[in-house]
This record gives structure tokens, C-alpha cells and sequence, in this order.
């Protein structure tokens, strides 16, 4: 734990009780651990992170490293565009009301597609050193503007 935290008494100890470790506990691999451990949604979080299997874990591991720092981003996109689709139940539309879903998707495929290309932009730019230029704002704006039509 002191390798990740270092020697700081008060941050291994909101650690501890973020994550419900004692400060001795060895950290095991493929469990989910938090540095911020004041939140007061980190218990639930990690409790649902922990209630999912090994495979479940580490497939969720796998499609978050590629992302690093940008996977706040790819949250914000989910909660604004994605988060109040029932894509279970999408299956069951038919008729009129399926043409106007099919319609509405391939528009959300184009924006998906927008999206996922302003993220591998902006990726890419902060892989060759990144910067604080006029670039990097327009690279950010790409992929933080929320964009509703075609």
C-alpha cells in the first residue's frame, strides 16, 4: 500500500476506509481499490465492482486501460447519450415505430462514430506529448461538446 501512497498517514487511512482494508492489507490483483476513498459513493461503487466476476473484472480491465485518463470522458458521453436507452428491450419494436428506431440509430451510429474518432484524436495527440495549445482545447471540445443531430 505504501508504494501506491506513500508515507502519508492520513491518505493511507482514507484509503483504508474508502476501500474497508486495515493498513497492513496486501492488495491483491483483479480487485477493484480506490483513491477516493472520502467519496461517499466509493463503498457502493467498489461493493458493485466486487459483485461481479473475475472474468466480468478483468473484461471490464481490458476495454477501460486503452482509455487512461480519457475513460471520465467516455463516462460523461455514456450518462448524457446513452444512459436512458433500454437497449434490451429494443428488439420489440416493430412496424412504423421500428423505421423511425432504425432511423434514430443510424443518426446515433454517425454520432457514435464522431465521438469515438475525436476520443482517438485527442488520445493520440496526449501519446506524442500532448501540450496546452489552441490543439488540445479544439481535441477536448471534440469530444465534450454533446452533439444531437446527424
Amino acid at each position: 500500500m505504501q508504494d501506491l501512497l506513500g508515507d502519508d498517514p492520513s491518505a493511507i487511512a482514507a484509503f483504508c476506509r474508502g476501500t474497508r482494508l486495515p493498513p497492513n492489507a496486501t492488495l491483491l490483483p483483479g480487485l477493484p481499490y480506490s483513491f477516493e476513498g472520502e467519496h461517499p459513493q466509493t463503498p457502493a461503487i467498489l461493493d458493485r465492482l466486487n459483485a461481479l466476476s473475475v472474468d466480468e473484472r478483468r473484461r471490464l480491465a481490458r476495454c477501460v486501460e486503452p482509455c487512461g485518463d480519457l475513460i471520465g470522458a467516455l463516462a460523461d458521453f455514456y450518462h448524457r447519450h446513452l444512459a436512458f436507452f433500454d437497449l434490451q428491450n429494443t428488439a420489440g419494436l416493430v412496424g412504423a415505430g421500428g423505421t423511425a428506431h432504425e432511423a434514430y440509430l443510424t443518426r446515433f451510429q454517425a454520432l457514435l462514430r464522431r465521438y469515438q474518432q475525436a476520443l482517438l484524436d485527442l488520445h493520440a495527440f496526449e501519446r506524442q506529448g500532448g501540450g496546452r495549445g489552441a490543439h488540445r482545447l479544439e481535441l477536448q471540445a471534440r469530444v465534450c461538446a454533446p452533439r444531437t443531430t446527424s
